[in-house]
């Protein structure tokens, strides 16, 4: 199953705005805070559960207290508030990463066009993950070294979110995620928040719809990274207790399958009653044409 685009456009952007109008309100306060005051590491679990379904609370430990000092932004009142979007704008997933940052834009127009924050007004600085953990984490350590950047909105691929948060822990800077759905997120810190649902949810709940579709017998199938396997492992695990059998278990290389011929042929001879896909819109589009092309 797809991400939060299964729920239809207007809920993902309502939940881009809910992301910017939170990190909006954190820069504006954080930018009048005197030094040493700390940016956001008071927030509590039920804080954090408020702005992203029970996800976004963290250890509390003594690195993250000593950021609060050593990360300080210090951006001079009256210049614009900065904050950064970290999403794929060249790739397989080019398209979505675009229509969110436009998402986002659209969102500080309007603030813009009300007067700004406190009569600054918010700029944007857009950078591109390209859907890449490497590529993620450059860009996380680019916006950890500036003080301009008040806080941050990223990012579409769990891996890369995993591999920024860290990043932004260190320094104290407050990030959000409209899309990163990855368990594992959960509790890494105090200063990263998201607005999607967990794949903790959305794996159990898609095993329960299978079950409600009176499907008895289904094919699993899931890309090979840390959203995919998130879904998987939790469906499989909801699998097993409401007696739902999975028949065929079979994986793809996010971005770089694209014949899944012998994946289906394996699902049509495994008699199934219908599929779960644990990946993205590009892959799970190529396996419902060429199922169809085949009859499946």
């Amino acid at each position: 199953m797809k991400k939060t685009r299964k729920f239809g456009t207007g809920y993902r952007l309502a939940a881009l705005l809910f992301s910017l109008a939170l990190l909006m309100s954190a820069a504006a306060c954080k930018s009048s805070e005197a030094p040493g005051a700390g940016a956001s590491g008071e927030a509590s679990p039920s804080q954090s559960d408020g702005a992203s379904q029970g996800d976004g609370v963290s250890q509390g430990d003594d690195e993250s207290q000593s950021a609060d000092t050593g990360g300080e932004n210090t951006a001079v009142s009256g210049d614009p508030i900065k904050i950064g979007t970290s999403f794929p704008l060249t790739g397989t997933v080019a398209a979505d990463g675009q229509y969110i940052v436009q998402a986002i834009q659209f969102a500080v127009d309007e603030v813009n066009a009300a007067g700004g924050i406190n009569g600054r007004q918010v700029e944007l600085v857009n950078e591109d993950d390209q859907s890449n953990p490497t590529a993620a984490a450059a860009v996380a350590n680019k916006f950890a070294e500036d003080d301009e950047i008040l806080a941050v909105i990223s990012s579409y691929n769990s891996s890369c979110a995993l591999a920024q948060i860290p990043v932004y822990k260190a320094v104290g800077l407050s990030a959000i995620s409209p899309v990163a759905t990855s368990p594992a997120i959960t509790g890494m810190s105090d200063y990263f928040y998201r607005t999607c649902v967990s794949d903790a949810y959305e794996g159990q709940l898609g095993a329960d719809y299978c079950k409600a579709l009176g499907w008895s017998k289904i094919a699993l199938l899931f890309e090979i990274d840390d959203y995919g396997y998130g879904i998987k492992e939790k469906f499989e695990a909801r699998a097993a207790e409401i007696g739902l059998e999975i028949a065929y278990t079979g994986d793809f290389v996010y971005g770089e399958t694209k014949d899944f011929s012998t994946i289906l042929s394996r699902i049509e001879n495994a008699g199934v009653d219908g599929m779960y896909i644990c990946g993205l819109v590009t892959e799970t589009v190529l396996i419902a044409n060429q199922a169809k092309t085949l009859g499946i």
